[in-house]
């Protein structure tokens, strides 16, 4: 046992936030760790693109303890044990670049003022929130959804690359044929970007046509599941949720503009069949 500091992506180890968790990309974290030069990275042998983050502080790195002055980079993200102030503050710097959160073991929230001095505050507002790839901040509940649901689509596109290999292979589907027209019929042959055409330029008809054809795909998909009662999807039949599926079934298709319409359909379906669990 031991006092820890963490960085990761994610405020918590939320247990069931309806949404893809994100995680730290190895060769992003390698790349700022080379770029500074007080940090050294030293591979694991056995866990491909994770290892050990060395705090050179004028020692010579084969001196440096790494359990004293230093980070274990795993999957779930980096961690250092009693870290030294001077660590900490290369932490909350290293979390900065990271879009991550800097953790303690009793949920106090570390940062760097506008002076870059390290604060740290028992705030839990500070944990009610997770910073995209590309810097857009996403505020949280406090069981780890998201607060607006209308930023699904925005959450998704921003982070694909940053959600776990099961994750991004449910939005990233990928046809082996191309040609789908002996098993594929109507709009759902179609490719994506007819649909965010459609979108982009209000033409409402199309659009309802699409949707319609998305309705339909869920309804057959709940008729070859109508025994097994937990695979059956349940959508609310509401304004809201008719406005989040437009908006999911865009981003997919401005994504993924090649793949065939049924793909956006099923990447939608596969999303709140999971948010049902």
């Amino acid at each position: 046992m031991g006092y820890d500091v963490s960085i990761s992506r994610e405020p918590h180890p939320w247990l069931d936030a309806a949404r893809p968790l994100l995680l730290f990309r190895p060769e992003v974290v390698r790349r700022i760790v080379e770029e500074d030069p007080e940090l050294q990275f030293i591979p694991d042998k056995n866990n491909t693109g994770f290892g050990d983050i060395l705090y050179l502080t004028g020692q010579d790195a084969q001196d440096v303890d790494c359990n004293q002055e230093g980070l274990w980079f795993k999957p779930d993200g980096l961690t250092a044990k009693y870290p030294s102030e001077a660590l900490m503050k290369k932490m909350a710097q290293l979390a900065v670049k990271l879009n991550a959160h800097m953790v303690g073991d009793n949920d106090e929230h570390y940062f760097l003022d506008e002076n870059d001095d390290l604060q740290s505050e028992d705030d839990p507002e500070l944990g009610l929130c997770v910073i995209g790839d590309a810097g857009r901040r996403y505020q949280l509940t406090i069981d780890g959804l998201l607060k607006n649901l209308n930023e699904l689509p925005e959450y998704l596109a921003e982070n694909i690359e940053s959600f776990s290999k099961e994750e991004r292979e449910k939005f990233n589907i990928v046809h082996k044929k191309k040609d789908n027209s002996g098993r594929i019929y109507g709009l759902g042959a179609t490719k994506c970007d007819a649909y965010a055409k459609a979108y982009d330029a209000k033409n409402n008809y199309i659009v309802s046509l699409f949707y319609t054809y998305y309705q339909g795909v869920v309804s057959a998909f709940n008729y070859l599941n109508d025994d097994k009662p937990k695979d059956i999807v349940y959508e609310k039949n509401d304004r809201p949720t008719f406005g989040q599926n437009l908006l999911f079934l865009l981003e997919y298709c401005r994504k993924c503009p090649e793949h065939s319409f049924i793909s956006a359909c099923m990447a939608l379906i596969s999303l709140q069949h999971d948010n049902q669990k």
